[in-house]
């Protein structure tokens, strides 16, 4: 079972190597539901293994790997489809446009979005493959930062601490609940909620 976080944290590296940021995906429906896969080939002529089947034209998605920190560390996160364009701001087949232009404009619309500070809700779980266990952290959610609430929050948690109360608890990700803001170099707890004041040690509803 995942655990579901809110931290806000700065944006500050995108870090996919020689991968690309974004990938053509399949168009067809399969059980009631985009198949979304990545596809083989080029312009003109796409296959999707998974389908079994040629498409016309691809749909582009985001698949990045970012670096984000706070205060306490950083961590690194993977933003799909919709989080990635909030990320990027702009659709992904634009991005792959700049790319096809040239690899300076590309690069210069990748650093414009760097150091934004933003409200996370993230997405903790653990994958096992080929029986190795491995973190993985997602961006669930992203929005710009509400400085009020955020300072109205932070004054709460000064409070709690000179009148000696726990700040953060474990809380099951029922609906409605809100984690605290967790530090981003904190180690994950364990999946549903771990131990108080750690990584993924509090439920986010909603």
């Amino acid at each position: 079972e995942a655990a579901w976080v809110a931290v806000v944290a700065t944006l500050t590296q995108v870090n996919n190597g020689d991968r690309p940021l974004v990938y053509p995906s399949c168009t067809r429906e399969r059980n009631g539901r985009l198949c979304q896969k990545k596809l083989q080939g080029n312009e003109g002529s796409w296959f999707c293994e998974t389908c079994g089947t040629t498409v016309d034209q691809p749909a582009y998605r985001y698949l990045l790997n970012v670096v984000c920190m706070d205060h306490t560390g950083q961590q690194n996160l993977t933003a799909f489809g919709d989080t990635g364009e909030a990320i990027m701001g702009c659709k992904a087949e634009r991005l792959a446009e700049t790319q096809g232009i040239g690899e300076a404009a590309y690069e210069a619309m990748v650093q414009q979005r760097m150091n934004a500070v933003y409200s996370f809700k993230l997405k903790c779980f653990q994958d096992t493959y080929n029986d190795e266990t491995r973190r993985k952290i997602s961006i669930s959610k992203l929005t710009d930062v509400d400085y009020v609430a955020e300072g109205r929050q932070l004054l709460d948690l000064i409070g709690k601490v000179e009148a000696g109360q726990p700040i953060f608890t474990a809380q099951p990700a029922a609906a409605g609940g809100r984690a605290g803001n967790m530090g981003m170099g904190a180690p994950m707890g364990g999946a549903g909620g771990g131990p108080a004041g750690q990584f993924g040690g509090g439920g986010y509803g909603g």
